[in-house]
């Protein structure tokens, strides 16, 4: 049984954030105390015929025996229109586990395109990414208060191109845009959401 899953961009041949998502999978050995070989990602990635230069979405699953199995896909980008404001206080996701049966109940069950989960009042992220927001005045911030902490946020955080606060639904007015990011979207991509996209569920 597969446990665990990272999800690599693989873009003009080459893996994307690899230094990352080996911390992340390094993280979760230590903390669920594994007991096998921890996958090395950089032989694992090198082992991958890539088809070409657009990009691939490899996904690398696996258990703390260090047991893993691989599939490379190609990545298309998603069509967002609609958010929706979802409270789950409960929701535990603070590793990349492979079952994500709680995540996809919560937007099966929306009505708009994607999910903003809340906990306690507090923004989190969406179903599949974490979320920064345009502050006129600071610039672009993420919540402190996220479900995963991404490859993406990790990297944009070290290069102080972004910076933590605290964003809950009360606050969100003081923002005027936000943007999905994870390890396929970077905060360069030109997608860009108004705060108008954004309801709440009844």
């Amino acid at each position: 049984m597969y446990l665990f899953i990272e999800s690599i961009k693989i873009e003009h041949f080459r893996p994307c954030l690899l230094d990352y998502h080996q911390k992340r999978v390094n993280e979760t050995f230590h903390h669920w105390k594994g007991k096998g070989r921890v996958p090395n990602l950089m032989e694992i990635t090198s082992s991958i015929k890539i088809p070409s230069r657009e990009v691939y979405k490899l996904r690398i699953l696996y258990n703390l025996d260090g047991n893993f199995k691989t599939e490379i896909i190609k990545y298309s980008y998603p069509e967002i229109k609609t958010f929706e404001l979802v409270e789950a206080p409960e929701l535990d996701y603070r590793f990349k586990y492979a079952d994500r049966a709680a995540i996809t109940q919560l937007k099966k069950e929306s009505s708009a395109d994607e999910i903003i989960i809340t906990q306690n009042g507090k923004i989190t992220d969406t179903s599949f990414s974490n979320l920064v927001f345009f502050n006129p005045d600071k610039g672009w911030a993420t919540p402190k208060t996220y479900l995963l902490n991404g490859v993406q946020r990790r990297f944009l955080l070290q290069q102080k191109l972004i910076y933590e606060a605290d964003i809950t639904v009360e606050n969100l007015k003081d923002y005027s845009a936000f943007k999905l990011i994870n390890a396929f979207l970077p905060i360069s991509m030109k997608e860009t959401y108004s705060m108008s996209t954004v309801g709440f569920r009844q």
